[in-house]
């Protein structure tokens, strides 16, 4: 049962969780239940259309229209809240030190630009990053990473296999950041709202801000450095 969605207003994405859009349906009649939602999928290009479904027990989801079944298929079942606010946290970064667990090293970065989902291609395979940066340090890792490297958030899936080889093959540097239990989002997906959200992304960026606990997967050399 899908909880949260993406809906448009005009041209802008905004989320909403499945209660927030019930409660808004008794202050708007016919302006909630009826309208189109999108699938949590990223990037935006991805999400598949979708509808408030009342079941014959009188419970609500989201639910896909039909019709979108081999997308639904090849796609899988889309991210999740705890994902995207914690993706989204580190994008909203100005600062950090990077503590790589496997290197055994502190980088303090400037983070000059980032960009969520930001899109490669290898062969016939293409993958979207979660957060490509764009960054300056006084470390070795400046010249080293050529100044960029992309941040791939484990929450209930690692980077392993095909996925990772490209990106190696890429040389594109990779960092992986687990999603800190500890720091977790509480409100159920459901519950959520744009206030709680925005709430909880001030709180991670003040954490994250100190320190990003993470482990270097791809460690290519650029021309510069070498």
């Amino acid at each position: 049962m899908k909880k949260w969605a993406f809906y448009k207003e005009g041209e802008e994405w905004r989320k909403i969780g499945l209660y927030a859009a019930l409660s808004k349906e008794k202050s708007e009649p016919g302006q909630w239940r009826r309208r189109t939602y999108y699938s949590t999928h990223s990037p935006a290009s991805s999400r598949l259309r979708m509808h408030i479904r009342e079941s014959s027990k009188g419970t609500f989801s989201f639910a896909y229209n039909r019709g979108q079944e081999t997308e639904i298929e090849r796609l899988g079942g889309g991210e999740s809240l705890a994902h995207y606010l914690y993706k989204i946290a580190i994008s909203e970064l100005s600062h950090t030190t990077l503590k790589l667990t496997n290197f055994k090293e502190e980088v303090a970065v400037q983070l000059v630009n980032t960009q969520t989902e930001r899109r490669v291609y290898i062969d016939d395979r293409y993958y979207d990053l979660d957060v490509f940066v764009k960054f300056t340090s006084q470390s070795k890792y400046q010249l080293k990473w050529n100044g960029e490297f992309a941040i791939e958030v484990h929450n209930t899936n690692p980077v392993v296999g095909q996925k990772l080889k490209d990106l190696k093959a890429l040389r594109i540097p990779v960092i992986e950041v687990s999603a800190n239990k500890k720091l977790a989002y509480k409100t159920p997906e459901e519950y959520s709202t744009p206030k709680l959200e925005r709430d909880y992304i001030d709180f991670l960026k003040v954490r994250l801000s100190e320190y990003l606990w993470s482990k270097v997967l791809s460690d290519p050399k650029s021309i510069g450095y070498l």
